[in-house]
């Protein structure tokens, strides 16, 4: 279809030359309105024509992104342990489920507040659905690392800048819950989450790593923690905890296994020739963390103060007050702006190297090979266990 545009454009400009040139005898050239009209007319269909193409491969093009990106998606969800869990296979059906049960929460939260003399209006965060939309859904791959880089410091004041959205989320308990005096509060406050909890990091119950970890202190008490319970996410959450061991060396045997390690070499000698000393892209992204730190750091007005210091600062302001105060706790001095600017020049050249070195390396490729052999490895060791998380999320 594309060719015969084109022939069809050229024959209408030869046309055109052939019906100009034709006018008059003799020296002179003349042309009559009748003529005008006709190459008029057919300059007109050209531009037309062109214009059409330029639409049609604007369109081929969005197709061939399309279709790249979701060949590249949909390789991932068919991994041997995204196969085995269901993970990603119907998106539309893991939204439902989660959708319901996240009602069915609601109500249980509503049940249990009303039995303790409470009221709790069930809240629907579906209407956050709207928000789901991915703005850089257009944009092939190496697009958006040319214009953003990985999407850390270049986002920064995109994030900052972004007007507030139309829609405004309205809980329906919140008006409830400040007509209470400081005493229902509290009462309140315990009767949803249970005892306050004071996190603890020498305590040895909160360490994963410990012999003494115990998930159970860091799981949600009072109402929401019994209807989480009686949902099952409590047990999910408790397994996927206890789990996280085994998943975490599933990684790392990806990682340090020897295809990897020769991809990863591959991949540092190339960006050592654009001039970073990069031994991993774990160092590349812990680089840029670095730079990042101290930006991030001023953005925190409770910077090193005790939880205990915080809540009296929070407590006396509205929803609305304490987003202004955040919003203003935000703005960069002209010193971490210029500072900011930097680090979004390092980060875009830096993010076009590694695209770069990382297709010579072929490292997507590599990691998909080592991460296919050893999630099958994994799910024979631990198939039972996976059967188990993968009933609890109810698929």
């Amino acid at each position: 279809m594309r060719r015969t545009r084109c022939v069809l454009t050229a024959i209408l400009a030869v046309i055109a030359l052939l019906v100009t040139a034709c006018g008059g005898g003799g020296g002179e050239t003349t042309t009559t309105a009748d003529q005008t009209e006709v190459a008029g007319a057919v300059d007109e269909r050209t531009e037309e024509q062109a214009g059409e193409e330029e639409v049609a491969e604007e369109q081929v093009r969005d197709e061939e992104i399309t279709e790249e990106e979701v060949a590249e998606e949909e390789r991932w969800q068919e991994t041997p342990l995204a196969q085995f869990m269901g993970w990603g296979q119907s998106p539309e059906d893991d939204a439902a489920y989660w959708q319901e049960q996240d009602r069915k929460r609601q109500e249980l939260v509503s049940e249990c507040m009303a039995e303790q003399g409470f009221a709790w209006v069930p809240v629907d965060y579906s209407q956050f659905e709207e928000f789901g939309h991915d703005p850089f859904a257009d944009l092939t791959r190496e697009e958006f690392i040319e214009q953003y880089g990985f999407g850390i410091s270049t986002m920064f004041d995109l994030e900052q800048e972004m007007p507030p959205p139309d829609f405004e989320f309205v809980d329906p308990n919140w008006e409830m819950y400040e007509s209470l005096s400081d005493a229902e509060k509290e009462a309140w406050d315990r009767t949803l989450h249970g005892e306050p909890m004071e996190w603890d990091e020498t305590d040895p119950r909160f360490d994963p790593t410990s012999d003494e970890f115990d998930p159970e202190v860091m799981m949600p008490q009072g109402c929401w923690g019994e209807a989480e319970r009686a949902l099952g996410d409590y047990q999910r959450n408790l397994a996927w905890m206890e789990f996280e061991s085994e998943f975490s060396s599933l990684w790392q045997q990806i990682e340090n296994d020897p295809r990897m390690v020769e991809a990863q070499t591959e991949w540092s000698t190339c960006m050592a020739g654009q001039g970073y000393t990069l031994t991993s892209q774990e160092d590349m992204w812990m680089d840029l963390e670095e730079r990042m730190m101290p930006i991030w750091e001023a953005q925190d007005p409770f910077a090193n103060m005790p939880p205990e210091e915080i809540e009296p600062i929070l407590e006396d302001m509205t929803p609305e007050e304490q987003d202004e105060f955040f919003r203003q706790a935000q703005q960069l001095t002209p010193e971490l702006q210029a500072r900011l600017d930097e680090v979004k020049e390092y980060e875009l050249a830096l993010a076009m190297a590694d695209y770069e070195c990382n297709k010579q390396a072929d490292i997507d490729d590599v990691r998909f090979e080592v991460q296919i052999e050893h999630e099958r490895a994994f799910i024979e060791e631990h198939g039972e266990r996976l059967a188990e998380l993968r009933e609890l999320e109810g698929r």
